[in-house]
């Protein structure tokens, strides 16, 4: 049941439904969400709002006493999926399996459809966003189902064009973001549409700037970040079913929190909640992604990079979910373990983020096993007299796609032929 009261009648373990301010007005990850302290209502409070709605199906109507939690950030905003948690090794190996090979299929049958849309882009065609739209409704329900498969097939990369896989794998990652954040179908739909066409504008940039091997010259970064507004532009004049929150996706996705970014300097206030999330999807994608002017950087460090530019460039809210659904150690990451052994990162772990769940290959001598062997580290206690399995740190090798096949790993069939 709904029902509206006063700010001063909060009490921890109510449910907030609707706070009646703007997402970007209120300092909490989530429009709704369970309170589970005391700073959370001074939060509230302070907010100006005079009176707020709450569910008391989902929280409590009657005062209680409830001592607050003790989780740390991450903990909070990168909350695990329970249901996944409780699948048996067994189990959860076989649907890591399942839901890999589904985001591969998705993938291989939206990148022509990404092709197509930028080659008439740049030849003055139409762009039709419900097209677009129909092959981001399997994002989401993939990214709901399982959001460790979807962020998984956008970090084991292809050899396919930068600009239309990125666009794709910005998408996989925007929908597994606002997942993490709350986000409903329609919500996630609208989001990953606008996250897909984000870099329509580049179609229309000379192609002789769009692939310089080299850096740009001023005059042609200048050109560079007109995309935006060319984008905007041509789903203007030629577009259909573009929805304002799709648009602003696209003209905002480069606008950070200081006000330093393009095309128009938004600061904090202005920049809409979708955008937020393409832009952290975005930056790290390219980040992570074989440039032809440079190689890309391990999946770790790129959130290294992010992290640090909490604050100025990225919303440190959307910034912690994204750590929350993508981990310290992304999925897909090859790893070294302590035991010389080598594994794949299948699933991040909110509670012990350096201890996800993962496949090992290899034996100790680093010779591939028969059949990669899923192992969740955070249960893992090991034998008696025996060390403990952590991983030791990234393994990169010109063998990893190799291994992943001979092994049977989940990924296999996200490898590209």
């Amino acid at each position: 049941m709904i029902r509206e009261i006063h700010v001063k009648d909060l009490q921890v373990g109510m449910y907030v439904h609707e706070l009646g301010v703007r997402w970007m007005n209120h300092p909490f990850l989530r429009n709704r969400f369970r309170i589970s302290r005391q700073s959370e209502i001074e939060k509230i409070r302070a907010c100006g709002v005079a009176t707020v709605r709450i569910d008391t199906l989902r929280g409590l109507d009657v005062p209680i006493r409830h001592e607050p939690s003790g989780k740390d950030l991450l903990q909070e905003v990168a909350a695990s999926n329970p249901s996944e948690e409780l699948l048996p090794a067994n189990k959860a190996a076989e649907r890591m399996r399942e839901d890999t090979a589904q985001c591969a299929r998705i993938y291989r049958e939206t990148l022509p459809v990404v092709r197509q849309l930028m080659q008439e882009v740049r030849s003055g065609g139409k762009v039709d966003a419900h097209r677009v739209s129909r092959h981001v409704e399997q994002l989401v329900e993939s990214a709901i189902r399982n959001p460790s498969a979807a962020v998984a097939m956008a970090n084991l990369k292809g050899h396919d064009e930068y600009t239309f896989a990125h666009s794709i794998q910005v998408s996989i990652l925007s929908v597994a973001l606002g997942t993490q954040i709350g986000l409903g179908k329609d919500e996630l739909t609208l989001l990953g549409t606008g996250a897909m066409l984000h870099d329509l504008g580049k179609a229309s940039i000379p192609l002789k700037i769009l692939n310089k091997p080299g850096r740009l010259t001023e005059e042609e970064f200048r050109v560079m970040k007109t995309h935006p507004q060319r984008g905007l532009s041509h789903l203007a004049e030629k577009g259909r079913g573009a929805r304002p929150e799709i648009l602003s996706c696209i003209l905002e996705h480069h606008e950070k929190l200081n006000g330093s970014g393009y095309p128009r300097g938004l600061t904090e206030p202005e920049i809409g909640l979708l955008p937020r999330i393409v832009s952290v999807a975005d930056v790290y994608d390219a980040l992570t992604s074989d440039r032809i002017y440079q190689k890309g950087t391990a999946a770790h460090n790129a959130i290294v990079i992010l992290y640090g530019l909490r604050d100025l460039h990225f919303d440190p809210r959307i910034l912690n979910a994204f750590i929350g659904v993508v981990g310290v150690y992304p999925v897909g990451t090859m790893v070294r373990l302590n035991t010389r052994e080598i594994a794949v990162v299948v699933s991040v772990n909110a509670r012990e983020p350096l201890r996800p769940d993962i496949e090992i290959l290899t034996d100790r001598d680093q010779k591939p096993l028969a059949r990669a062997r899923f192992v969740r580290l955070s249960e893992e206690e090991g034998p008696k007299g025996s060390v403990r399995r952590n991983i030791a740190g990234p393994w990169v090798s010109p063998d990893a796609e190799r291994l992943l096949r001979i092994t049977g790993s989940s990924f296999k069939d996200a490898i590209p032929a």
